[in-house]
């Protein structure tokens, strides 16, 4: 039987999966330590982000891996001001705020999100960004100074329409972003991607040329002290039973795989499931992992082909 989640002995490494299992021992660091117990936060005090730091870690960003020096992405941050653009009436569904139409019966998508979207230091907007590289490709004063790439320069804007290059660009936009998170996590800030924002039209909001497509936002700030756990419904200590509110993953048996993919260990799954259950149920909400991804996948009620068409981006 997995150990409550009100319990306090588990290693990181075994709240993580959510049960006293085989611990690891294994030499560790506390950058290690970090990843293993970080969890999202979603409550914000007011102290701002020095802007020397988001400097030095949009760095951090850029230092990633990135596929053939392309370099496809941007970041734009937005003032407290500027993000009441989330709040408009075309957008407030994606926050949590409204359901999209009066016919939907399944709750808001993000509950909670208008609070820590307001509330934290940092906003930021992450985008797939082809624009430096168009400008590359389509400049054709750029002939004369590189008269032997003519040809390859041509070649490049027509294969950049290809569909694996917007995979491309979405990983390393990923990795980049995943990168700024977890250097910023390593200094006491905390961090909440906002995955809805790609779902919204805000070409005309952000100004956004073509070329440029808003992938997630991804609120950052100095944690508040007294936060509210992931739902909202009740008040935890974030900086009390540090293993307590790490949300389980799945066994390391369903994921991790050696030389070729395994067949479901069921019985493994179900367990998962059970401890989800128990997860949820600390946090008094009646759901276990499978009910959850179930209701947590749905059909889009706007077109994304057509809003990446808008952003510029038509993938062959």
């Amino acid at each position: 039987m997995p150990k409550k989640f009100n319990e306090t002995s588990l290693s990181n490494f075994q709240a993580r999966y959510g049960q006293e299992i085989r611990d690891n021992l294994y030499p560790s660091n506390s950058f290690i330590e970090n990843i293993l117990s970080r969890k999202t936060i979603r409550r914000f005090g007011n102290k701002e982000i020095d802007s020397k730091l988001i400097e030095k870690l949009i760095a951090t960003a850029q230092s990633s891996p990135t596929s053939s020096m392309l370099q496809p992405w941007s970041v734009i941050s937005l003032s407290k001001e500027k993000r009441k653009i989330f709040l408009k009436k075309e957008n407030i569904h994606w926050l949590g705020i409204a359901k999209r139409s009066e016919m939907q019966t399944r709750p808001p998508t993000d509950p909670g999100n208008q609070i820590s979207l307001m509330e934290c230091s940092h906003f930021l907007v992450w985008c797939v960004d082809w624009s430096i590289l168009q400008y590359i490709f389509t400049n054709k004063s750029l002939d004369k100074d590189y008269p032997d790439l003519t040809d390859l320069r041509i070649r490049a804007e027509d294969a950049s329409y290809e569909m694996h290059y917007e995979f491309r660009s979405i990983i390393d936009t990923a990795i980049a972003a995943q990168t700024f998170c977890l250097a910023a996590e390593s200094l006491d800030l905390g961090v909440q991607y906002m995955g809805s924002i790609r779902n919204m039209d805000l070409k005309e909001d952000l100004n956004l040329p073509d070329h440029v497509m808003p992938l997630f936002g991804m609120c950052v700030g100095y944690p508040l002290n007294d936060d509210l756990n992931i739902f909202g419904t009740m008040k935890i200590n974030q900086y009390e039973n540090k293993s307590t509110f790490i949300k389980p993953r799945l066994p390391q048996q369903l994921i991790f795989h050696q030389d070729e993919h395994h067949s479901i260990d069921v019985k493994k799954l179900h367990e998962y499931n059970q401890i989800m259950r128990q997860f949820y149920t600390y946090y008094e909400l009646n759901k276990d992992w499978f009910s959850r991804a179930i209701d947590r996948t749905f059909p889009l009620s706007s077109n994304f082909k057509d809003l990446a068409k808008k952003y510029g981006f038509i993938f062959k």
